[in-house]
């Protein structure tokens, strides 16, 4: 399964227009089972999935069958909006592999409250794609070049540049040093920062899923950790998340 995880970062892509036919109960329990299956980066902190069929209410929501729903404990830092990242990426590529398409919701909300233990975080708009599934080759791909968002060499950096993130802005920068990737999000000021809150944390997570998989595909060590202050280089701009 992993490396066909893999290979979907290299034709995956936002899917916004599903045709109205609902995916059986049968698939959306197999849905819902691979999602609750996801080793996440932080296993302590407890995540739960619904799937909702009504078209979530606030900004930018896309009309599709269904709508996977992360909810999700509070961590004292940042570690609950990068594992909610990681774990839902994971599902978002699964999808693809099975012939469904998907969109990351990054601002809309359920309609209903499913799950009143959690906070509800982010979801995924998903179901049968109307149109093509995925990209058929990489010039397709609308993503900043290595130079813009990385140092340094290492075969995994691809994988991470062609990873979703919020308004396709690829918020984050990828420091390669030795064997080691250090990953930094942007920070946001302003009308961006309201607007876009924590999403930025978020496509960090997802950008780490993409490296967990180019690891495996290279047969590199992911060892998940955030080291202590002093021990990685500020960056100017950017809010330090983890080296892997």
């Amino acid at each position: 399964m992993n490396e066909s995880l893999f290979n979907a970062i290299f034709h995956r892509k936002s899917v916004r227009s599903f045709t109205d036919e609902s995916l059986s109960n049968e698939t959306l329990a197999q849905v819902i089972d691979y999602a609750q299956g996801v080793a996440p980066l932080y296993p302590d902190i407890k995540i739960d999935f619904a799937i909702e069929n009504d078209l979530p209410i606030g900004l930018f929501a896309v009309k599709a069958p269904h709508y996977l729903c992360l909810y999700t404990e509070k961590g004292e830092g940042p570690e609950h909006l990068v594992n909610a990242g990681y774990v839902l990426q994971n599902v978002d590529l699964y999808l693809h592999t099975r012939g469904l398409g998907s969109c990351w919701l990054g601002v809309a909300k359920p309609k209903v409250r499913r799950i009143d233990y959690r906070k509800f975080l982010i979801m995924l708009a998903f179901g049968k794609p109307q149109g093509a599934l995925g990209r058929s080759d990489l010039d397709e791909f609308k993503r900043k070049p290595l130079d813009q968002i990385s140092s340094g060499d290492d075969p995994r950096l691809e994988a991470a540049r062609l990873a979703p993130s919020a308004t396709n802005a690829q918020n984050w920068f990828f420091e390669a040093v030795g064997d080691n990737i250090n990953v930094y999000a942007t920070k946001l000021t302003g009308a961006k920062k309201r607007l876009y809150g924590n999403l930025t944390i978020i496509d960090g997570g997802i950008a780490l899923c993409h490296l967990m998989l180019a690891s495996k595909h290279f047969d590199l060590p992911f060892n998940y950790q955030v080291l202590p202050v002093g021990a990685v280089p500020k960056k100017e701009g950017h809010e330090y998340l983890a080296t892997i």
